[in-house]
């Protein structure tokens, strides 16, 4: 784990993650089916951040441009308490969010791969991308996946998140009965 930019001073304020979902939750492609409905790819390995992270007090907030039948299923398996699709400016609706909710960017991480995320991205005190994310945002982002988007690359930054916390073996221990990561 190498991160980018300077350590996280107060990693245990954080209290949401916010992911965006084409890109890296899926590797980015778009598929339609012979009815024009849109189909997605998720990677199984971001289950266990999304429930590490869940048992660490964390809560997922999933936030993408498009709108998709297939994101609102994904988020009810990984029990995501926030979904929004459709959003458009995503640091627009990032900053009312916070204000309705009453917390600053020190309670923000951030997962993203492109610029329509980059915005959103300088709001959060915690940012983190895919290996293929563009290059403007892998250049702000704390920490780079060791993997590309949709073949767990969330999974890998809540990794690093919960390591920062110190929370990540304890939550493989409590979940998993798992003793010592790689």
């Amino acid at each position: 784990m190498e991160l980018q930019r300077a350590m996280l001073t107060s990693p245990g304020k954080i209290t949401h993650v916010v992911m965006d979902v084409d890109g890296t939750l899926t590797r980015g492609d778009i598929c339609y089916d012979g009815k024009g409905d849109e189909l997605k790819t998720f990677c199984t390995r971001d289950g266990v951040g999304f429930f590490a992270a869940r048992w660490a007090g964390l809560h997922p907030v999933i936030l993408t441009g498009r709108t998709s039948v297939a994101v609102e299923r994904r988020a009810a398996d990984f029990g995501v308490e926030f979904l929004h699709q459709g959003v458009d400016d995503k640091r627009r609706w990032l900053a009312d969010f916070m204000e309705r909710n009453g917390f600053g960017r020190e309670r923000l991480a951030y997962i993203g791969d492109d610029l329509n995320d980059y915005g959103a991205m300088g709001l959060a005190a915690f940012v983190g991308c895919p290996l293929d994310a563009c290059e403007e945002v892998r250049a702000l982002a704390n920490y780079v996946a060791a993997c590309k988007g949709g073949e767990g690359a969330v999974r890998d930054v809540l990794r690093c998140l919960l390591r920062l916390r110190g929370q990540w073996d304890e939550a493989l221990r409590a979940l998993y009965g798992v003793e010592g990561s790689r």
